[in-house]
């Protein structure tokens, strides 16, 4: 015999959106902003140290491609 049709649970899932404030590659400090200009000129400045790192990325790019350049700037030395 035919029991209760179960209704399936539709599961929704939620993408995250992108960070706008990362982590001070200097100081580990969290207050990081990564300002970018249409023509792909960046200023990475620090709350907390004072940290300012101004440097150019392909026009268009993401804050985290830029902060992911910024890393690769400080950790390897080039000046890029």
């Amino acid at each position: 015999m035919g029991g209760r049709k179960r209704r399936r649970r539709v599961v929704i899932h939620k993408k995250r959106a992108p960070p706008k404030v990362f982590r001070c590659p200097v100081c580990e400090g969290f207050p990081l902003r990564m300002n970018l200009t249409q023509s792909g000129e960046v200023t990475a400045k620090c709350a907390y140290c004072g940290f300012t790192k101004d440097f150019t990325v392909n026009p268009g790019s993401e804050p985290i491609d830029a902060y992911s350049k910024l890393i690769t700037i400080v950790e390897g030395g080039t000046n890029v």
